[in-house]
């Protein structure tokens, strides 16, 4: 068991998880004795050098033992029945659920059928000095007379001498039994041959011991087994129809009354209760659309990079030709314009190549303004579905029996992105350094040393935004910078670029953040992504050149991309960018109110952007 409160604290003990045998008392029923024997075996779990008791509980090859016994879901053990006796037999017996808080787990042995199991009774009328019997095999193999053989079983007649309750129910039963090991797991059994316990641990050096009470077993029992395989959702098809597939699995074949319900919500106005149907009472299923569609569904968001700036704003959807091809702007991902022509790169990895573009809408609508533009002149076309503020869907899945729920299991499903972000921090760059060395959304600070054209910070010393609630919705920032040049190694060490809480850790170096680490080209000049102090993380590129180079940070929903425009030449071939898909999952400690975007290092800093 792993909750011992039930003891006095004022008593130092050692919970040894043993099993438990009992000095003669009354005598038992021999038909209890007999079924008991038929349906309790020997556990050997080989690879983890333990040994224990299990006893049926289906005739179809269902055991139940404690996990300290069984080891995790999966693992393999040897179960002996008729240990010793004539007619003995070893099977296999995979473990197929654990509860290590109740320490119950479940094995089922597939080789052998019409098994002797024992009912398991109620422990609402248990009583002190009720007569109780227990099974098992004190000291494993320990006690066979030969080598290589198994023991037989022990049965051991005793009393319940407490009964410990938690909230008005049976916590823990104790009894005046002696435990030894390799009874854990046994089953207790009252004066009807019901199982009204199973044992699971000894109070060190005295003869209390404890056994786990059939409610909590029957609990463990009537649990069902739920599988439900998240599904993986593309953030271009979240307003299509998605199939929800639950499969519930009781452990016996006997019939059961389940269904089956979803709380689920993609944003804070979109909360919604999913009923699932079965046709056989285990498969159950509904359909959903994941996010619910804009009002617009013509409406495209679209960002165009020329060669002095980028706009960012909405467009209506069209159809566009390149050469003899034609291609809906919806399906679009990217558009690039190079000196031989056009490249459009569209959803599920589809690329088209030509020299004639046309069909490009003739118009962005930026805020309350329709501003017209060829946006055929473009570097740079990005086109997404317009942002909803949803990168990952929220749901809860209730599992019921008539009015009795069974599991209340909470998920969340990260949209995985396989649309361009369209974030780019749409203004254009400011001048950093110089007369106004800060634009209004970064603080002033202390450890900035100013250039003409830029400006730099003393090692380990950071600028960063005003703002600190970068995750309260989507943004973008870009930053242009120079790496120091070898004659400069004064200038420090590492640059970093990120976003966070721009607390210090060892060295200084920021902590709980997400970051470029930034190595200077003296030394090797690999950027790392990493959210910890002293570590490049994951090496995502290297630079060759001191720049000015681009880096570009961009949120959508959990979502944000890290980019670096090596060289700020456009899109080339020696760019590199990672993607992180839920940054509350890669920095824990981040939350609305505390995350800035920061910079500082060993670079000269000449130009931003925030949006």
């Amino acid at each position: 068991m792993a909750n011992f409160s039930l003891l006095d604290r004022s008593v130092i003990v050692l919970l040894v998880f043993l099993s438990a045998t009992t000095p003669l008392a009354a005598q038992s029923a021999p038909e209890i004795v007999s079924r008991g024997k038929l349906a309790t075996a020997l556990v050997v779990a080989e690879a983890r050098r333990v040994s224990g008791t299990a006893f049926c509980v289906d005739p179809s090859g269902y055991f139940v033992t404690n996990a300290h016994v069984a080891g995790k879901t999966g693992d393999t053990v040897k179960l002996v029945l008729l240990s010793g006796e004539d007619g003995e037999t070893v099977v296999s017996g995979r473990v197929v659920r654990v509860d290590e808080t109740a320490d119950l787990a479940l094995l089922h042995c597939t080789s052998q059928t019409q098994l002797t199991a024992l009912e398991v009774g109620t422990d609402e009328k248990l009583f002190e000095t009720q007569e109780i019997t227990v099974f098992g095999y004190p000291l494993g193999k320990a006690l066979a007379l030969r080598n290589n053989e198994f023991p037989n079983i022990t049965v051991s007649v005793g009393r319940i001498s407490a009964i410990r309750r938690s909230k008005n129910a049976p916590a823990a039963i104790q009894l005046d039994a002696v435990i030894n090991p390799g009874n854990s797991g046994g089953p207790v059994l009252n004066t009807s041959g019901e199982v009204i316990g199973v044992v699971v641990a000894k109070i060190g050096n005295t003869d209390l011991n404890l056994a786990i009470p059939s409610s909590q077993l029957s609990t463990f029992l009537l649990r069902p087994d739920v599988t439900f395989a998240r599904p993986a959702i593309a953030a271009s098809r979240r307003h299509e129809p998605l199939e929800l597939e639950v499969k519930v699995t009781p452990f016996d074949s006997k019939p059961r009354n389940f269904s089956v319900q979803m709380e689920w919500s993609s944003r804070g106005d979109d909360r919604r209760t999913l009923r699932l149907e079965s046709a056989d009472g285990s498969t159950f299923k509904t359909q959903v659309i994941p996010v619910p569609p804009p009002a617009d569904p013509n409406q495209l968001e679209l960002v165009a990079r020329f060669n002095r700036g980028a706009l960012q704003g909405l467009v209506a959807n069209t159809t566009l030709t390149l050469d003899q091809q034609q291609i809906s702007l919806r399906e679009v991902r990217r558009i690039t314009r190079s000196e031989t022509g056009f490249q459009i790169e569209a959803h599920e990895n589809r690329r088209l190549r030509g020299t004639q573009l046309t069909g490009l809408p003739k118009a962005v609508q930026i805020g309350d303004q329709a501003v017209k533009v060829q946006l055929a002149q473009a570097s740079e076309l990005l086109v997404a579905a317009p942002s909803d503020g949803t990168g990952a869907i929220n749901y809860t899945l209730i599992v019921l029996e008539g009015e009795t729920e069974l599991l209340r299991e909470s998920g969340r499903i990260v949209l995985q992105n396989d649309t361009a972000l369209p974030d780019i921090a749409g203004g254009n760059l400011q001048a950093l350094g110089g007369e106004s060395p800060f634009p209004d959304f970064l603080e002033p600070a202390p450890g900035a040393l100013y250039e003409s054209n830029g400006l730099r910070t003393k090692d380990r010393e950071y600028v960063r935004t005003r703002s600190n609630s970068l995750l309260t919705g989507d943004f973008a920032v870009e930053i242009l910078f120079e790496l120091q040049s070898a004659d400069k190694e004064d200038w420090g060490k590492v640059a970093f670029i990120g976003i966070g809480t721009v607390e210090r850790a060892a060295y200084d170096e920021p902590k709980n953040c997400a970051y470029l680490r930034i190595q200077p080209l003296h030394i090797n000049g690999e950027v790392g992504l990493s959210n910890r102090p002293v570590d490049s993380g994951t090496i995502i590129g290297r630079f060759r050149t001191v720049g000015p180079h681009l880096a570009r940070i961009r949120r959508k929903g959990e979502l944000v991309i890290f980019e670096v425009d090596v060289d700020n030449d456009g899109p080339s071939p020696d760019d590199f960018s990672r993607t992180i898909p839920d940054i509350r999952a890669f920095v824990p400690e981040l939350h609305e109110k505390n995350t800035h975007f920061f910079f500082g290092g060993a670079a000269l800093f000449q130009k931003v952007s925030f949006r």
